[in-house]
Formats: C-alpha cells, sequence, structure tokens
C-alpha cells in the first residue's frame, strides 16, 4: 500500500468516524488530484464528482469546479471562492494536513476564517452562509 492510500483511507475513516455517513448514493466532489481518495470513496458507493480530466480515464465523473461544488453532498478540497456555490447541508471537509497555531485543517482555517461557527458536535461545525443555507466543516484533524 503505497502512501497515497494510505492518506486517502485515513482521511475516509475520518470522515467516517465524524459524519457516521453512509457513502452510498452520496454524491462526493474532489477538488484538485486526490485519484486514491477519490477511489476508496468510489469502492464505498459514492458517485465521484472529479474536477481533474485524467479522472475520466478512471470512469469517475468529471465536472467543472463550480458545478461539481454545487450538486454535492460532501466536498473534499473547497475554497473560499466556492462558498457562494455550496448546497443547504453540503459538508466540507479538508484531507491536507494541519495548519496554524489554532491547530485546524487547512481547509477549516482558511475557508472559513473569521465567520461565527456553532459546533454541532465533536469535530463538526455548522456556519451560517445566509437565510437557508448552512455548511458543517469536519475538523480532520480530530
Amino acid at each position: 500500500m503505497n502512501n497515497g492510500h494510505r492518506r486517502a483511507q485515513a482521511a475516509v475513516q475520518t470522515i467516517l468516524r465524524l459524519t457516521n455517513l453512509l457513502m452510498a448514493g452520496k454524491r462526493v466532489a474532489v477538488i484538485g488530484h486526490e485519484p486514491e481518495l477519490a477511489a476508496c470513496l468510489r469502492a464505498m458507493g459514492a458517485q465521484t464528482l472529479l474536477t481533474d480530466p485524467a479522472a475520466a480515464l478512471l470512469g469517475h465523473r468529471v465536472l467543472a469546479e463550480e458545478d461539481a461544488v454545487a450538486v454535492a453532498d460532501l466536498v473534499i478540497g473547497a475554497t473560499e471562492a466556492h462558498l457562494p456555490l455550496l448546497r443547504d447541508g453540503a459538508i466540507l471537509a479538508c484531507a491536507g494536513p494541519r495548519t496554524g497555531v489554532d491547530g485546524r485543517p487547512a481547509g477549516a482555517a482558511g475557508v472559513l476564517a473569521g465567520m461565527p461557527g456553532t459546533r454541532v458536535r465533536d469535530g463538526i461545525t455548522g456556519y451560517r452562509l445566509g437565510p437557508d443555507r448552512e455548511v458543517f466543516v469536519l475538523d480532520m484533524a480530530c
């Protein structure tokens, strides 16, 4: 098992532990080049939406970032530019390493820095993006 597969499996296990989601049938957008992560999610029954054109060769659905983020139930690797596109109830996760003095993952620290959030439970924080839209961010460092 190479390092990419170990990292992908650890990310998937953390997401499952924090959310108790059943991946079968979930639309998961993976932003960037993460073939091992997409393969793990697809093996669990998720509909993988990737932004890397090379992923089409591996059987994944390829969409533009804006389109993938807008329909996804779970988004891995979102940035601040994606916030207006997220649907209500979407879950954001960052598979990257910890950053900053607060110890939060790069995704949570960079994407929603300065926004007040409500702790839902250990490792999950809810953020209101508007009157009818709330997204949830996973602290992958848990």
